[in-house]
């Protein structure tokens, strides 16, 4: 699954992984509903074991809680490389200190702009194992709604030796 226009938007690549993970992991989307899903993009609709799909995950993870029904998800994707092609760096994920203490568990995962979700590069994990590769590394956040944010690179939950898009 991937965002075909070339202007794409960091919301289009995040509509586009909440459509991908719900259809994975049989989550409901409810990112739009608002009330109660505040900061809530997904709605397990049954018992998940956190796991990676792909050999990509972190080793410290493999071993990570499951989420069960009705627990809520947030979906975090990041691009696989940002920046101009001289100077680019892994792509980050986006945490908001107030939304890791309100949901129940993360999708994660990596998206290259040609070839959309890498499959190898999804997981669930627990809030619990997200807070842990956060590692109190909260900074001010440039947004007036949003106190403290985190950017971890995609590599402290992926091996990127094992993410691969197809021909790179």
């Amino acid at each position: 699954m991937s965002v075909d226009d070339d202007d794409a938007s960091n919301s289009d690549y995040g509509l586009t992984f909440e459509t991908h993970v719900c259809d994975r992991v049989d989550a409901e989307h409810v990112a739009h509903d608002g009330g109660e899903h505040e900061s809530v993009d997904a709605v397990a609709t049954r018992s998940v074991r956190a796991r990676s799909l792909g050999p990509a995950i972190q080793n410290a993870l493999y071993y990570a809680d499951s989420l069960t029904t009705g627990d809520t998800i947030a979906c975090k994707v990041a691009r696989y490389r940002i920046g101009s092609s001289s100077n680019t760096r892994r792509g980050r994920y986006w945490i908001p200190k107030q939304e890791l203490e309100r949901v129940d568990g993360y999708a994660l995962g990596v998206y290259h702009t040609q070839h959309g979700v890498i499959n190898d590069a999804v997981t669930v994990l627990p809030a619990d194992d997200v807070e842990t590769i956060v590692g109190g590394s909260w900074v001010d956040s440039p947004r007036t709604d949003i106190e403290y944010v985190a950017r971890p690179p995609w590599s402290r939950v992926f091996d990127p030796e094992e993410v691969t898009y197809g021909s790179e």
